[in-house]
């Protein structure tokens, strides 16, 4: 007994869900960014703890990688007074 087959044809339907599994299944690359904007001592705890924060946060979570953390310290500049 011959066997039949039946060509069903890719549609643009098929191809997206068929992407959107796959993505669901690969974890999402993820980065932080933490930043200080003073030289205060109490401007390097806050920026350890928001380093901290971030690094839990994210390898807490499954779904996720961590793949980088950018950090910025800010010089302030001090408005110069205006002379009359």
């Amino acid at each position: 007994m011959a066997r039949t087959v039946n060509l069903i044809p890719a549609t643009r339907e098929h191809l997206a869900s068929a992407a959107n599994i796959v993505a669901s299944l690969e974890k999402r690359r993820t980065g932080a960014y933490a930043r200080v904007s003073t030289d205060k001592d109490e401007q390097e705890t806050s920026f350890d703890a928001q380093v901290d924060y971030y690094t839990n946060y994210i390898q807490r979570r499954s779904d996720w990688i961590l793949i980088k953390i950018y950090t910025e310290a800010c010089d302030i500049i001090e408005p110069t007074q205006k002379t009359a």
